[in-house]
């Protein structure tokens, strides 16, 4: 397939599985391609786990990301998000991130994710949030649908929406400034994190927001207006 952000490719004889992410990929793209393939992921960790050639005296796969740079906050929720159906091999499997900066360890998912609870922990919705509709919660969110106008979604950690942001987004609402919000689309919303407030017009294409220099910066392929309050 064309444009894929996210190939994989299975090396069995080394327990491998590479993940090679398209460069210029936005989190917003690559968590979003990670889902649909994640039961692919799963399905190819499973045959390295059953192969009857094994003879490694401990059972581990290894899970090798290459072709983009991932800051702190976008690992965890890439491993965040690969964990999900994978709950009873954590032990197991071991991630490497090629572009790491420096010698981070191998680190299990499990292990990982349990240092720094108030980002790892990810709620995925499912659906899109309507109108009067207000969700909150302790850690990171994923949400697979729309913020509808009138509709607000707080979080601790993290905010990934991978709809279209209309209502109110308010990421790191416990005072966590190296939070994010990332959106496939923006139309007339706000975004808070921490104690930053930005007002946004129309963004049409894969927008960041996150916090520097003690303000909140936007990035986006295509952006029309915005102003911070």
């Amino acid at each position: 397939m064309e444009n894929d952000n996210i190939i994989l490719n299975v090396d069995s004889d080394n327990r491998r599985i590479k993940l090679s992410i398209f460069k210029e990929s936005t989190i917003i793209d690559i968590i979003s391609e990670l889902l649909d393939k994640r039961d692919v992921i799963k399905e190819n960790i499973l045959q390295i786990f059953n192969s009857e050639n094994n003879n490694y005296e401990v059972n581990l796969v290894y899970i090798e990301i290459s072709g983009r740079d991932f800051n702190e906050s976008e690992k965890k929720l890439f491993q965040k998000t690969l964990k999900v159906g994978l709950e009873n091999l954590l032990s197991n499997i071991i991630i490497e991130f090629e572009d790491a900066s420096k010698e981070l360890g191998l680190f299990s998912i499990n292990e990982l994710f349990e240092k720094d609870e108030e980002i790892s922990n990810t709620k995925y919705i499912k659906h899109s949030i309507r109108s009067g509709i207000r969700e909150e919660y302790l850690g990171s969110v994923v949400l697979l649908g729309d913020l509808n106008n009138g509709g607000q979604l707080i979080a601790s950690g993290n905010i990934i929406i991978l709809g279209a942001l209309r209502g109110l987004a308010h990421a790191g609402a416990t005072g966590n400034k190296k939070a994010f919000v990332g959106a496939k689309e923006i139309e007339n919303a706000q975004v808070r994190i921490a104690d930053k407030i930005i007002e946004l017009g129309l963004y049409e294409e894969n927008t960041l927001l996150s916090i520097k220099n003690d303000k909140i910066v936007v990035e986006s392929k295509e952006k029309k207006d915005y102003k911070r309050v």
